[in-house]
């Protein structure tokens, strides 16, 4: 959960864990400040919808091996970049 400032920065405030239900609590929080939620989970896409609610998109594995066509060599530094529907990621 992170406060967010009048000069728009963020700043971390606490992180909560959720139930197998996906419910979360938090301490108290003081009302004067704005807040902003955000969700992460190794091998998840959170998507933010409506208020503070978020849709969850697992994401598939995938294994590329890159090798040099003439020698079969493993080839270094490979920038593979996939896509699939409105969801694109770059590694």
């Amino acid at each position: 959960m992170f406060q967010r400032s009048g000069d728009g920065s963020r700043s971390l405030v606490q992180e909560v864990s959720t139930d197998q239900q996906g419910a979360y609590h938090t301490r108290p929080l003081d009302s004067v400040f704005t807040y902003e939620l955000e969700a992460s989970k190794d091998d998840y896409l959170f998507v933010k919808a409506d208020g503070n609610n978020f849709q969850s998109h697992k994401l598939a594995k995938l294994t590329v091996i890159a090798k040099d066509k003439h020698t079969g060599e493993l080839v270094d530094d490979v920038f593979l970049s996939l896509s699939a529907g409105k969801i694109r990621l770059s590694q």
